[in-house]
């Protein structure tokens, strides 16, 4: 797509978006762009924080703005998505009768609601009406009126229905990419899932999400999923299922968004159950001791569930099951997931990862990049263990960085946990480490900047025989190529090799003699 018709299609797609954000909220425009149309979610990611917080309704510049800021750089996932929001909502969304018009007619229109009706009325004729696509209304209308017919429209349904068979996890939510790892209690879900209501529970970033959508992907071929808009109106659900006449399964992440009237009530869930329908939620540990115990609605609908329980941490059964799935990523996952559930890790790592790459610009803090830099480069040195923050501060300072107080700054920023969980540094017992998930993807990635060698002289000065190794493997390289800088350093580490005489016949003899001994082992 050229950048005229990316243009063009902005300008037809911004006036349909803003008009669904301020009819029906960012929410459920969210919605529409993940379910309805499989878009991948992280596109949604700065919306509010382009379109303003709460009740702010966005204007369509503003709207234009995140669409050119955000979706211009992923233009070819992102044009298909809103070619469709303008083919589905930008018509006029109303029927129209009448559409010749006889020279001698004259031409009244009148809204009903929705609504938009159209008379062509030929001199001294009788008018007839028909209204589609609304709700009918108050309706004045100067001339004569014979009969007038209304088509009242089915009540909208905001759910998105799918084949249990054919759910992306993506659309869902799920955090999950590649094999799903068979979870222990995945045996007492397919116990408890025939019908009813069926309620998994965990800490945040136990993989409950995912485990819901697993077991979906176990019901039968052609049952029907519904899944509504957190806030959605339930109360005529139960008469959507039974016009389907299918198995169907309500499928409720995060539950307490859907509580209370007119949500999912006690009213509602014995229907639902009633019918046969498996209501499947998931809530956490904490939104469900403040529910179950709190408000008394509430408490009758959660005394209805049938829960099970998923832990943090892996068993030693779902580990083995990981391995031996043969997929590279969850390997790495479980290797440097910092002693915390592998759900957890593979949830939190690609947000670190981007927040980290960001943080570089100017207007963001280039400070606390630098200094989770320091980290990952040291890390990539071969210092795996915590490390002295004195240490992080000379590596930081080695970029270039103002030896001031925004170190400090840097520090907190780095350290603060992100989604309750954990920081881009992490502190133990006083020293300091760079989260695994940024030392694993520095280590395939590709596009970084090499580690200066300041920063290897650094951990080589605090270093052990592993950093040794790789230093000698990095400069080797380097020095095979004819760079004298790497010379010194293989002089360095390796004094009864040619390394010295090979530095010392390229002239710079008084700067082998200034380098450090390497350091005891």
């Amino acid at each position: 797509m050229d950048d005229g018709e990316w243009h063009a299609l902005v300008a037809d797609a911004v006036p349909v978006l803003a008009r669904i954000i301020d009819t029906h909220g960012r929410d459920h425009l969210g919605h529409i762009w993940t379910v309805r149309y499989g878009g991948p979610p992280f596109e949604l990611l700065w919306l509010g924080s382009a379109l303003g917080e709460g009740d702010v309704r966005p204007t369509e510049a503003a709207v234009a703005e995140w669409v050119h800021d955000r979706l211009a750089r992923r233009s070819s996932t992102s044009a298909p998505i809103l070619r469709r929001f303008v083919e589905d909502f930008g018509g006029p969304g109303a029927a129209r009768v009448g559409n010749a018009v006889p020279q001698d007619a004259v031409v009244r229109d009148a809204v009903v609601r929705d609504a938009v009706v159209r008379d062509v009325v030929p001199q001294d004729a009788v008018v007839r009406n028909t209204v589609s696509g609304g709700t009918a209304s108050s309706v004045v209308q100067a001339a004569s009126i014979g009969e007038i017919h209304f088509d009242t429209a089915a009540p909208h349904d905001p759910a998105v229905w799918i084949d249990a068979s054919a759910v992306d996890p993506l659309a869902l939510g799920c955090r999950h990419e590649g094999p799903y790892i068979r979870r222990d209690r995945d045996a007492d879900l397919d116990r408890e899932r025939p019908a009813g209501f069926l309620l998994i529970t965990g800490e945040p970033l136990a993989g409950k999400t995912t485990t819901a959508w697993a077991l979906l992907r176990r019901l039968a071929p052609g049952t029907q999923v519904c899944v509504p808009p957190p806030g959605s109106d339930l109360r005529g659900l139960p008469e959507r299922i039974r016009a389907r006449d299918a198995d169907c399964v309500l499928w409720l992440d995060g539950l307490e968004r859907y509580l209370g009237d007119p949500g999912l009530d006690a009213t509602v869930l014995s229907r639902l159950i009633g019918m046969g329908v498996l209501v499947l939620a998931t809530m956490s540990d904490a939104a469900y001791d403040e529910h179950r115990f709190g408000d008394p609605a509430h408490a009758r609908v959660l005394s209805r569930a049938r829960m099970v329980e998923l832990p943090l941490e892996w068993s030693h059964e779902e580990l083995t099951r990981l391995i031996e799935s043969g997929d590279g990523r969850l390997g790495t996952a479980m290797i440097w997931c910092d002693g915390r559930a592998v759900t957890e890790y593979l949830a939190v790592g690609p947000e670190l990862w981007e927040e980290w790459q960001r943080a570089k610009r100017p207007a963001n803090h280039p400070h606390g990049h630098l200094l989770v830099r320091a980290a990952v480069d040291l890390a990539r040195c071969g210092l795996l263990r915590p490390l002295p923050l004195d240490l992080l501060r000379r590596a930081h300072e080695s970029y270039g960085a103002e030896p001031t107080g925004d170190f400090d700054d840097a520090v907190a920023w780095a350290a603060r946990r992100r989604r309750g969980v954990t920081g881009l540094l992490v502190e133990d017992g006083g020293l300091w480490r760079a989260h695994g998930s940024l030392v694993a993807e520095a280590t395939d990635a590709d596009g970084l900047p090499p580690v200066p060698d300041a920063v290897w002289d650094l951990a080589l000065e605090y270093g052990h025989d592993a950093v040794a190794a790789a230093a000698e493997a990095h400069f080797r390289a380097r020095a095979e190529g004819g760079d004298t800088g790497a010379m010194y350093r293989l002089a360095r580490l390796d004094p009864d090799g040619d390394w010295l005489r090979r530095a010392a016949d390229a002239g710079h003899r008084r700067r082998v003699r200034r380098l450090p001994p390497r350091p005891p082992s």
